[in-house]
């Protein structure tokens, strides 16, 4: 039930409660009924008992019959004093039960029979009603219970299911209010740590490139040619940094407002995005190897997806890397030192680099294997890593296009 909407458990809880309230009040109603109307019998037996000792005695004049002075649902029995049964009147059709000697004047119930004993000049009296009347206006008003209860269920149900259908859109509202809060403050927080991120990122370029500029100013009269180049070519080299940081930035900021989502798509072949790759590279490390496979996508995202993950095993290999196309998926695979297993699960994170074999000593901004894994997702894929001892495979899954 824990696992239950909140509406089914409040409905289920109301209709058990119901159900008990109405079980304990009929059943205690039908016995205080029951016990009233053997109380009523009672004083009935009691009084037809004292007629039926006076008629007992006799009387001048013709004898009184006691069929003639009792009502016709009690029965008279008369006993010798050992208990021997002697007669019986009004029994009609009845079947009264055998009454053995014991205290006198106090009903008591045997089988479906109120009895009483009252004494008799030749031994005891035994009067005896029926309880078949009060049983089954006991047993009448139990199934009235019955109905009258079922039905009350029957509409309290339907009530309670109306109205746990606004308790059910409030509990979807609830819910949906705080996942929608979850996701604000989540956001919130990968924002805040991502922009902090991002500035330390910066500033390292920032910083380089503000040196050699203050460096060229003050020393500009007396720096030679070849100096001047070489400060040239850092602040170049650093505005080069920056300005593909700020491009990985702005690109990772549209995959998560979803605009890559939105991108029109193209049949594309994977074999040959993988091969213009292998074909750009000058080191001679890449090889490939696979079959044709069509999928549905951003051919420009695509290959930078294959890209970055190329790039980042030359960045941290030495080794040859070997690229492997197949139905759905493109392998980059490497010889190097492999991955730590406490990095594995943050690879794909921003800013993110594993250990010292991938610091950000060997250059990158650790936005690479990010950008992968929202270009993936934003395909309808995912990306995968499986790290051992002697290299790194990384796994590119797409959906095959129709």
């Amino acid at each position: 039930m824990r696992r239950a909407p909140l509406w089914l458990r409040l409905v289920a809880g109301v209709l058990a409660l119901v159900t008990v309230t109405l079980f304990v009040t009929g059943f205690a109603g039908t016995r205080l009924l029951r016990g009233y109307l053997v109380k009523q019998t009672e004083q009935r037996l009691m009084t037809t008992a004292e007629r039926a000792r006076m008629l007992q005695r006799p009387a001048p004049g013709p004898a009184n019959r006691p069929r003639q002075e009792l009502p016709s649902d009690f029965v008279v029995q008369s006993y010798s004093a050992d208990g021997e049964l002697l007669s019986t009147l009004d029994s009609g059709d009845q079947k009264p039960p055998d009454v053995k000697p014991g205290k006198l004047g106090q009903p008591f119930e045997k089988g479906d029979w109120l009895v009483v004993r009252v004494a008799d000049p030749r031994g005891y009296l035994a009067v005896s009603v029926s309880l078949a009347n009060v049983d089954r206006i006991v047993g009448r008003m139990t199934r009235i219970n019955i109905g009258v209860s079922a039905a009350a269920l029957l509409l309290l149900g339907l009530a309670c299911w109306w109205l746990a259908r606004s308790l059910g859109r409030m509990e979807a509202d609830l819910l949906a209010r705080q996942a929608s809060e979850r996701s604000a403050l989540d956001t919130a927080e990968r924002m805040r740590r991502f922009m902090g991120e991002a500035s330390h990122e910066l500033r390292t370029p920032v910083t380089t490139i503000r040196g050699y500029a203050d460096m060229y100013q003050q020393q500009r009269p007396t720096l030679s040619d070849e100096s001047t180049a070489q400060i040239m070519d850092r602040i170049g080299k650093q505005a080069v940094r920056m300005t593909g940081l700020v491009n990985d930035l702005l690109l990772l900021a549209q995959i998560d407002s979803g605009e890559q989502a939105r991108t029109e798509r193209q049949r594309v072949d994977l074999l040959d995005l993988a091969a213009d790759i292998v074909l750009d590279d000058l080191s001679d490390r890449v090889t490939l190897d696979g079959v044709s496979t069509v999928v549905s996508g951003d051919p420009v995202r695509l290959r930078q997806a294959i890209s970055n993950l190329v790039d980042n095993a030359l960045r941290h290999t030495t080794g040859p890397v070997r690229v492997t196309v197949g139905p759905g998926y493109v392998d980059v695979a490497d010889v190097g030192p492999g991955i730590p297993a406490e990095h594995a699960d943050r690879v794909f994170d921003r800013f993110y680099r594993a250990g010292v074999a991938r610091a950000a000593a060997q250059g990158g901004s650790g936005l690479g294997l990010a950008i992968v894994a929202g270009i993936a997702q934003a395909h309808g894929g995912r990306v995968s890593l499986e790290s051992s001892e002697v290299g790194a495979r990384f796994r590119l899954s797409l959906p095959v296009a129709g």
